[in-house]
């Protein structure tokens, strides 16, 4: 359906499935469905809500059945609905995120029920200065599965629930606030930006007894309230130089240095379990990243130079036809937080004193078709790290 305000998508399915092979294996249903509703409401206004909700009747639906329905099939399906209210210098977001899992052979992962987040800069900027705010308020949680499942072969497994221990058994709230204040100095040739962040958060965490038996057995304690206060300072700079280029028909070609120096001390944060944080995979976007962790489990410390240089050519509409760009980062220490069990000592990632080259690509055949792609080299030892390009 298609308003002038909102679109969306309803659909489902049904099957009566009482001969189906899996009869002995657990959460097995004889009669199998699935629906789903996707919807943008408020287009045209600030107040903006989506919903991507999907159900199944049994965990086995998409190993057995497809749907024409515009439904990715991850190891679990979303079920979350947004109110996003989009002022003049703030955002505000309320949601609410679970997920259906689509295998019976994977872990429960947490539920966000709530999660709230505001994010803005105030009105003002006395002397020119940006004074930056993000908050997050967010609740996780999820009951983990004991005992045995039954396969189609009707052997009993453990779930994989099972697999879990210690810390990682947790529950709890999470409260995130980061202020900030940035100098933006721009001209026609470059611009230089230094900016300062405080990063607060307070957890308020629950651990079963076995969670807790665990960690004691390791000689590990618990801390129910841990918190974490990260300084994070960087001074983003660039150049700009352009010419005429006889390529694409005749166009502008620009050429752009930029240098980017991050530090971030580092800050113990073994007490904080990992809800919804993973390390971020490395590209060319990355050298300008503050964090190189998605999520707020973990703040990375970092005292780098990234490098980079950017090459545009744009036409004489502004329509930017072609775009690549090549870069660096050069790391003064080693990265010393990292997600739970692994030693930065054993990871070249976190020892090496320079990361593989970036190079990232683009090219626009019109406005609405063109070419991505990503490749990043690894000097120390000679190999590509990765690679990926995409028509679309």
């Amino acid at each position: 359906y298609l308003t002038p305000g909102s679109e969306g998508q309803l659909g489902g399915a049904w099957l009566d499935d009482q001969d189906d092979t899996r009869k002995r294996q657990s959460e097995y249903e004889d009669q199998r469905w699935m629906y789903n509703w996707q919807h943008r409401g408020g287009l045209d206004s600030r107040l903006l809500a989506e919903v991507d909700y999907t159900d199944i009747s049994d965990p086995y639906y998409f190993q057995d059945l497809d749907t024409d329905l515009d439904i990715s099939r991850p190891e679990f399906l979303d079920q979350r609905a947004s109110l996003t209210w989009r002022g003049d210098s703030y955002r505000a977001r309320l949601a609410a995120h679970a997920y259906e899992p689509t295998s019976v052979v994977d872990i429960t992962p947490y539920d966000r029920l709530p999660q709230f987040s505001l994010d803005g800069a105030l009105p003002f900027q006395p002397g020119g200065l940006q004074l930056s705010y993000g908050g997050e308020f967010v609740r996780f949680d999820r009951d983990l599965r004991s005992g045995n499942f039954i396969d189609e072969n009707g052997v009993a497994e453990p779930w994989y629930d099972n697999n879990v221990t210690g810390l990682a058994r947790a529950n709890g709230d999470r409260l995130h606030v980061e202020p900030g204040v940035s100098l933006p100095l721009e001209w026609t040739w470059g611009f230089v930006k230094p900016s300062v962040k405080y990063l607060h958060t307070q957890y308020d965490l629950s651990l079963d007894s076995l969670g807790k038996s665990q960690m004691a057995a390791l000689g590990q304690r618990f801390d129910d309230a841990p918190d974490r206060q990260v300084p994070i300072a960087s001074l983003d700079s660039g150049l700009y130089f352009d010419r005429d280029s006889n390529w694409f028909g005749g166009s502008r070609q620009t050429l752009e240095p930029r240098a980017f120096y991050l530090y971030v001390p580092e800050e113990k944060q073994d007490a904080i379990p990992v809800f919804d944080t993973a390390e971020s995979t490395f590209s060319y976007s990355s050298l300008w990243r503050e964090n190189r962790f998605s999520g707020k489990d973990r703040i990375g410390d970092e005292n780098r130079l990234s490098l980079g240089l950017t090459s545009r050519w744009l036409q004489s509409n502004g329509f930017e036809r072609q775009r690549i760009s090549l870069g660096q980062a050069f790391h003064f220490a080693d990265r010393k937080v990292q997600l739970p069990g692994i030693d930065y000592r054993t990871r070249s990632e976190a020892t090496a004193s320079q990361s593989p080259y970036a190079l990232q690509y683009l090219y626009r055949f019109n406005r609405d078709w063109r070419l991505n792609s990503d490749f990043n080299w690894d000097p120390d030892t000679h190999r590509t790290r990765s690679g990926s390009a995409m028509v679309h």
